[in-house]
């Protein structure tokens, strides 16, 4: 380990005359030069109780400052051996105009990655004290410390003012300034756990341990903990802004506290809640991120703020799969799997048989059994495209199925396909049932969705469309969901429904393409290609190989969508 001490020579004025300079921790220091007593002071702190310690001292001149470099390295060296300072090197980089590049390139060079640097800011070309701190930013990337930061002040009228001047605080500050803006823009809140390791004001430690916590489970895509995490921070966050502290450092991280609420896009005594985290995500990139929290945590979101309502009376928590929390299972595994007339099956013989064979058990053996539809209960009840159903279903019952104690020949089979009220069925195996019962062979029809739509035959489509996947179901039948589930679950009647559509559409988009194309997952291509049409029917892209614009776009108007509605 070395040390490295940084200064600008400014021009040699032979006019100069030793002056003393006022130090706090060293007396007085003698120097002629600009530049001679503030490196003569980090000299002897370096050299302190180390005289044969490395350090090098690297000089940024310009053309102009030729001669004044020779005089100061003269005068240094000649310092340094009467103090008995061994292993001293003096460098010069010489800086051209508008050259700093160059400049700093040659510096952290020069450095190692566990050296120590001290900078002296006194003298130089004007831009020369931004080209340091330039030099300083750079080099601690690498690993390289900041020990100590000094000018010197030159009274000509009244020596006894002159004094060095240690700026370390100064130069730290933006070290507090770099960690802040590391926990804002990339969730990392290390750098000022660092920073304030040392300290002990219980509110800051208190806010850098709320910090470390919150950036931990961000960062790891961990949900579970962040209700409570967000709690905590909105009360740091509050909480600082009444801390009273005499500590400059304190002082500028409390006015820092407010740029991070900023990025948050909360303002005065707003609080952060979950579209701002996604927001603060979207905004640095944290994709991943962003994803996990919107598809795990808007549902609780949306519940809280009432968009979406449950009734606990009559929904059966305990069925729901324990490794989800309680709004993930209401709102993907309750909402939007609720059946309807029209969520079932795309062919309205196929929803009443579910629907009876769910809820009416009696009604359904009835209908399995019967041969006449005069003999069902509910004919009176039934829509046109129902009873049609109804009527083949009952003829292909009665020509195909036999009973239990008839054996049947391949000449029954034969004269069965000649029946001209089945010839639709000829090239299907439903003369090849094994069923024992009316009720099996009922059961049998209606797991097949082929024979299902022959037995259907013509019939009016269901406006608008029945899908298969049973969340796209909920969404476009949204209204007759609602009517036909006892109230278990509601929307808010401030919100129109196709507004509530437009957010469940993109719960369920980024949910299935953008969290799966991330996480690489795949599914069933018959449901893929359904949910392909459809997203792609609505405006949204289904390609594989999304952009991270793209999707920071579709969520970013969703998460307007629901905060305009949610005020």
């Amino acid at each position: 380990m070395s040390s490295l001490i940084l200064t600008n020579i400014s021009r040699l004025n032979a006019d100069t005359a030793f002056s003393s300079y006022n130090t706090e921790d060293m007396g007085k220091i003698k120097g002629r030069y600009t530049n001679e007593a503030p490196v003569k002071y980090l000299l002897n702190t370096v050299y302190k109780n180390v005289p044969e310690t490395e350090c090098t001292i690297i000089a940024i001149t310009t053309r102009e400052a030729e001669e004044a470099f020779t005089a100061f390295r003269k005068t240094i060296r000649r310092f340094c051996n009467r103090k008995g300072y061994k292993g001293l090197n003096i460098e010069k980089v010489t800086f051209e105009e508008r050259r700093f590049g160059s400049v700093i390139s040659k510096i952290a060079k020069a450095a190692k990655n566990d050296d120590k640097v001290f900078i002296d800011t006194t003298g130089g070309f004007r831009d020369s004290v931004y080209l340091l701190m330039a030099v300083v930013r750079i080099l601690e990337y690498s690993g390289v410390k900041l020990e100590k930061a000094v000018y010197s002040i030159y009274n000509k009228h009244n020596s006894r003012e002159n004094k060095i001047v240690d700026i370390t605080d100064t130069y730290n500050m933006f070290n507090l300034i770099n960690a802040a803006d590391s926990f804002t823009s990339l969730g990392n809140s290390d750098e000022l756990a660092h920073f304030f390791l040392n300290c002990d004001n219980s509110d800051i430690k208190r806010i850098i341990d709320v910090m470390n916590r919150f950036s931990d489970e961000v960062a790891l895509c961990r949900t579970s903990k962040l209700d409570a995490l967000i709690s905590e921070l909105n009360e740091v966050l509050i909480n600082i802004q009444n801390l009273d502290t005499v500590d400059e450092n304190e002082i500028l991280f409390k006015s820092l506290t407010a740029v991070i609420r900023e990025k948050f896009r909360i303002e005065d005594e707003e609080t952060i809640d979950y579209p701002d985290v996604i927001r603060w995500c979207l905004d640095n990139k944290m994709i991943q991120q962003a994803v996990t929290i919107y598809v795990e945590k808007m549902p609780e979101y949306l519940f809280n703020k009432g968009i979406v309502s449950a009734n606990p009376l009559l929904i059966d928590m305990a069925r729901f799969p324990k490794s989800f929390d309680k709004y993930y299972n209401l709102l993907y595994n309750g909402f939007l799997r609720q059946v309807s007339s029209v969520t079932r099956s795309p062919y309205p013989i196929g929803n009443l048989l579910l629907k009876l064979k769910e809820e009416n058990q009696s009604v359904y053996k009835e209908l399995c059994n019967i041969s006449n539809i005069n003999d069902l209960s509910i004919k009176s009840k039934l829509t046109a495209d129902e009873r049609n159903g109804i009527l083949n279903l009952i003829r292909v019952k009665n020509v195909i199925f036999m009973g239990p104690t008839k054996k049947r020949t391949p000449e029954d089979v034969e004269q069965r396909k000649q029946n001209t009220k089945l010839r639709d069925f000829i090239g299907t195996d439903i003369f090849e049932t094994g069923a024992t019962t009316s009720e099996a062979f009922v059961n049998g029809l209606l797991s097949n969705k082929d024979y299902l739509k022959l037995i259907q035959g013509e019939f009016t489509p269901y406006i608008p469309k029945v899908w298969n996947g049973a969340d796209i179901n909920v969404i476009e039948h949204l209204e007759r969901v609602l009517s036909e589930n006892n109230n278990m679950y509601s929307v808010s009647k401030k919100i129109s429904l196709d507004d509530m559509k437009k957010i469940l559409m993109d719960l369920v988009y980024v949910k299935r393409y953008v969290r799966n194309s991330l996480n690489h997952a795949s599914e069933e291509k018959r449901l893929a290609d359904e949910y392909n049409e459809y997203f792609s029917n609505n405006g949204y892209s289904v390609s594989s190989e999304l952009s991270v614009k793209e999707i920071e776009g579709v969520m970013h108007n969703a998460l307007n969508l629901i905060q305009s509605l949610s005020i």
